[in-house]
């Protein structure tokens, strides 16, 4: 009898054990509606700067939106532990327009093991990006799938000239990037690929005027690739980890700006469609996907 009840008891132990690990965990799950479609268990790792989450295997379902809207219809739920942290909506790439807020595209734009959690923000609204929940994050470096991958700053942004007669102007911007992941980055370079080649991968630096009412944009030549889906390791500058690197792009074409005071965003791109998992999985390290924004204002003065 003393056995049995050390044996239960010894048993007990190990299931309070077991439950406080799985509680402290802080189990992430994205589900529909009753259904669980990605949890822990399906993660790779979890870039939280272009929120890129890969996946163990290819979700072929996910690049099927015929199949995948049978399957799982509504909204998605972001969750710990079964609480929600945040809502979502699939969008269809059908779609023209696009959902404000947080959404995931159907199919997305990366290979079939690569799921990316967008938020677009119309710029009028006051949605708050939930994406970088503080809980989210913590449960991820516990259950060792976090990434920090890749952050921006632009550090200076001259308008080198600005002629209201010829609607021309031309701007020079510099930018820093830093790579805060566990590995090497390998990342695009404008100084290995060329500034007209980077801007096809990118809108460059928008300038938007605080009132909303002037937008201004890259408007010079672009190089595109041949064909529209190849790529070159020679394009890509490999950012050791905890280093950082800082470009500046100059004599970009604009039209004229207007004086007034403006917020600048710049969209930094990585690769995306091109890569296969055996290609983006390199020496060290891999190559960065997706894409970043740096935020800064600047007056514009006659």
């Amino acid at each position: 009898m003393p056995e049995r009840i050390t044996v239960i008891v010894f048993s007990l132990l190990i299931l309070m054990v077991t439950s406080c690990e799985k509680k402290d965990a802080g189990t992430f799950q994205i589900s529909v509606g009753n259904k669980v479609w990605i949890t822990e268990n399906d993660i790779e790792f979890y870039d939280f700067s272009s929120q890129l989450i890969y996946l163990n295997k290819d979700d072929i379902l996910f690049s099927n939106p015929a199949e995948f809207f049978k399957v799982f219809k509504g909204p998605f739920s972001v969750q710990l532990e079964g609480r929600e942290v945040y809502k979502g909506n699939f969008q269809p790439i059908w779609f023209s327009s696009i959902y404000p807020g947080v959404s995931i595209l159907v199919p997305g734009l990366y290979s079939n093991d690569v799921v990316h959690i967008a938020y677009y923000d119309t710029l009028e609204s006051d949605f708050n990006d939930p994406r970088y929940d503080p809980e989210i994050i913590s449960a991820m470096k516990r259950s060792g799938l976090y990434r920090a991958g890749l952050s921006c700053t632009l550090n200076q942004i001259t308008v080198t000239k600005n002629e209201m007669p010829l609607n021309t102007s031309e701007i020079q911007f510099t930018f820093t990037l830093k790579n805060n992941d566990q590995t090497d980055l390998y990342i695009l370079d404008p100084d290995l690929m060329g500034s007209q080649l980077f801007h096809y991968f990118t809108n460059g630096l928008l300038l938007i005027s605080h009132d909303r009412k002037r937008y201004y944009s890259y408007t010079g030549d672009l190089v595109s690739p041949e064909p529209w889906d190849h790529w070159e390791t020679k394009w890509l500058f490999v950012l050791k980890k905890g280093e950082q690197i800082t470009r500046t792009l100059g004599s970009l074409d604009y039209q004229y700006i207007y004086p007034g005071e403006y917020q600048c965003i710049f969209d930094y791109p990585g690769l995306n469609f091109q890569l296969s998992k055996k290609e983006r999985d390199q020496a060290n390290g891999r190559i960065w996907m997706g894409n970043i924004k740096a935020k800064t204002s600047l007056d514009i003065v006659d």
